[in-house]
Order: C-alpha cells, then structure tokens, then sequence
C-alpha cells in the first residue's frame, strides 16, 4: 500500500549537507538526489547522517535556460538511512523538509 501523499519526481541533482555530531562537531556531505518532492528528498551519498539528524542542505537545480544553476537551502530531517557505506559505495537516507527556501526570495 503506497503511504506518500506526494507525488515523487524523479531528478538527480547535486545536494550539500551538514549536521552536528553527537559531541557538536559540525559534519559535511554531498550526494545527489535520487528522487525529491515538495515534502523532501532521497539522497544518495557516502556520507550516512543518522536518523533524526537535522540536515542543512543545499540543491542545485538547473535553471530552464540551461544556463547556470538555482540553489535551494532549507532542512531535512533524516527518517531512515539505508544500507552501509563502505568502501565509498553510496549509501541512502530519506529526509523530510522542514524547511525549504530559495536564497532570493527569503532568508539566506
């Protein structure tokens, strides 16, 4: 039975994230996306976030135009991780938004 109330769009783009470590150190990774929808990403990546992390991210999506790139920043709260990262094979995470907003129209 599908649970999504979302419709999924199936886009790879790249993603830049961070989140505070269990002593506050801050972590970075970046992936790509492997699908997205107006209520968060799945994101393929070495780097695995534990569940419940708060993610700040950053998309680059490809402008119409074909010229450049818009970025999106907001936050993800990491629902599940799948598989185990090991040598550098990429791993997934599910994330939901919390937050999501484009750096020229909001706060940045």
């Amino acid at each position: 039975m599908e649970r999504r109330k979302l419709t999924r769009y199936p886009l790879s783009v790249p993603v830049l994230f961070t989140w505070r470590g269990k002593n506050g150190p801050l972590l970075r990774g970046e992936g790509l996306t492997r699908d997205i929808s107006a209520s968060g990403a799945y994101v393929l990546s070495t780097a695995a976030p534990p569940v419940d992390a708060v993610l700040k991210v950053e998309f680059s999506l490809p402008r119409p135009s074909g010229k450049g790139q818009t970025r999106i920043k907001g936050k993800l709260v990491v629902l599940r991780v799948d598989d185990k990262a090991t040598a550098g094979k990429r791993i997934g995470f599910a994330g939901e938004a919390s937050h999501v907003w484009f750096p020229a129209a909001g706060p940045g």
